[in-house]
């Protein structure tokens, strides 16, 4: 039998790689609030997403020096500069208001 996958030159029969390759899923932690949300940047974290209707995700990165936020949406790489107060009235805010927002660990 003629392998599939790969060089047979030893005469075994090669089986194909698996279809689904289960990967270990990642941890998620709720953004709770405003604080929550600088502690987590304070902590490193920036891989964050918003759970929308249907199971998506939109992924963003969400960085905080001190005084202002730092968001980019992954989707599209734009980025946005805002204080707490634009982050709160933004749909991040609305989100998180709505236990939607969420951090990869």
């Amino acid at each position: 039998m003629k392998a599939i996958f790969g060089n047979n030159n030893a005469g075994e029969v090669l089986t194909p790689p698996p279809i689904f390759n289960p990967i270990k899923p990642n941890k998620m932690t709720q953004v709770q609030n405003l604080a929550n949300l600088i502690d987590l940047c304070e902590q490193n974290k920036s891989e964050f997403f918003v759970m929308l209707r249907g199971g998506l995700r939109s992924s963003k990165n969400i960085y905080f020096d001190g005084r202002e936020f730092e968001v980019i949406n992954e989707i599209d790489f734009s980025s946005q500069n805002m204080t707490a107060e634009e982050l709160s009235a933004s749909i991040i805010g609305k989100a998180m208001n709505a236990g939607a927002l969420y951090c990869y660990e």
